[in-house]
């Protein structure tokens, strides 16, 4: 619950932060649910595949970036290091929330493929939530992770 807190409850949130990351992925999954689209075995094989490989490379971003943060405490020299340090937890906390959701994703498709008549009633529309909500956030951890790196530079 505390990536949660942190993802959706950063200082920088603001309305249209809520509409690009919880409307457009709900929009997605209601659009895409309503229009029975069915999710075969070799999609979800590739969703589980996609989020796996995600999830462990977010890890090693998710170390990089608390490498970094560690770094910046020990050395407060820079003027800006307060703005960098700023930076990177939003991104820290962007990182975490991107791979709950790929976990999340992964569990939703393994439920998808057991076959319960009840679960596939309502598991596709949490899939079809999650994957636009992984795109977005992996989009934003790009956009964070390049910006500081540019400002290296």
């Amino acid at each position: 619950m505390r990536i949660l807190h942190h993802y959706y409850g950063s200082d920088c949130s603001r309305w249209k932060d809520y509409l690009l990351f919880a409307g457009i992925p709900l929009a997605f999954a209601l659009l895409i649910g309503s229009a029975d689209f069915k999710l075969g075995n070799d999609i979800i094989n590739a969703l589980i595949t996609t989020a796996s490989i995600f999830a462990g490379l977010l890890l090693n971003l998710l170390v990089l970036i608390y490498t970094i943060i560690i770094r910046i405490q020990d050395n407060p020299n820079k003027s800006n290091s307060a703005i960098r340090k700023k930076v990177l937890e939003q991104t820290f906390s962007n990182i975490s929330f991107c791979i709950l959701v790929s976990i999340l994703l992964v569990v939703f498709c393994l439920l998808e493929m057991l076959g319960n008549e009840y679960i596939c009633m309502v598991i596709p529309y949490g899939i079809f939530f999650l994957v636009p909500l992984m795109i977005l956030t992996i989009l934003m951890v790009l956009k964070r992770v390049h910006s500081l790196v540019a400002s290296e530079f």
